[in-house]
């Protein structure tokens, strides 16, 4: 499966964790109005099949672009059109906020994954996320939370994963445990399959992926 990173955030830490954070050439406005395409954005990874746009310092003037833009909520996808053919996926990196970033990406998933910790915070977080599609008209039948980092020594963390709260509609059931094979990825800048293959973290994601695949993209085709 020929895929494609884009990391949205102006900290760029998706690309940087996977040691492909050498941004190519071209203004980020130039992008946004179309005078450079996101192919030129695009830098090779280690990995076989997986190519990155990586993020950058000047991304964090990106919501402000969009919402200048003429039509923002469509300019993800239309920076995303020309490479429907080269990429069998993309994954849009996008930082936590109600932006016109987030409304244009939005527009342009086919699936979003929302990572939540088990905590009350969490699920105020989700509550603004249900708000944020429904005042813009986005459908939520595409968006999935699913528990982040977590720990099954906490009893609050035990008891959502048997009872989640019934605001968080379209749970995924697969988790991410709080692990220091996680954190070890910020000091090998690898994929944490990499290093700990066999570790339980690893067989987490590869559960999570499976989940996402079958529930976001089986219906697709």
């Amino acid at each position: 499966m020929q895929t494609l990173l884009w990391d949205l955030d102006a900290q760029a830490a998706a690309g940087w964790y996977l040691g492909a954070d050498r941004a190519a050439g071209g203004a980020v406005k130039k992008l946004v109005s179309g005078k450079v395409t996101l192919q030129d954005q695009i830098v090779d990874s280690d990995y076989p099949r997986l190519s990155v746009v990586p993020g950058r310092h000047a991304y964090r003037n990106l919501d402000i672009l969009i919402n200048n833009a003429s039509k923002p909520e469509k300019v993800v996808t239309a920076l995303l059109k020309p490479l429907k053919k080269r990429f069998d996926l993309v994954v849009l990196d996008c930082p936590p906020s109600a932006s016109a970033l987030a409304e244009s990406m939005l527009a342009a998933a086919d699936a979003v994954m929302v990572p939540l910790i088990p905590a009350p915070l969490s699920l105020r977080a989700w509550q603004q996320v249900q708000n944020f599609c429904k005042t813009n008209g986005l459908s939520l039948t595409r968006v999935h939370p699913f528990f982040n980092m977590v720990d099954r020594r906490r009893a609050l963390h035990r008891q959502w994963l048997a009872m989640p709260p019934q605001e968080l509609t379209q749970l995924l059931g697969s988790y991410i445990p709080y692990a220091a094979a996680v954190e070890r990825m910020g000091v090998v800048r690898k994929p944490v399959a990499e290093y700990a293959a066999n570790q339980a973290a690893t067989v987490a994601y590869g559960g999570l992926w499976q989940e996402i695949y079958q529930r976001a993209w089986r219906d697709q085709g």
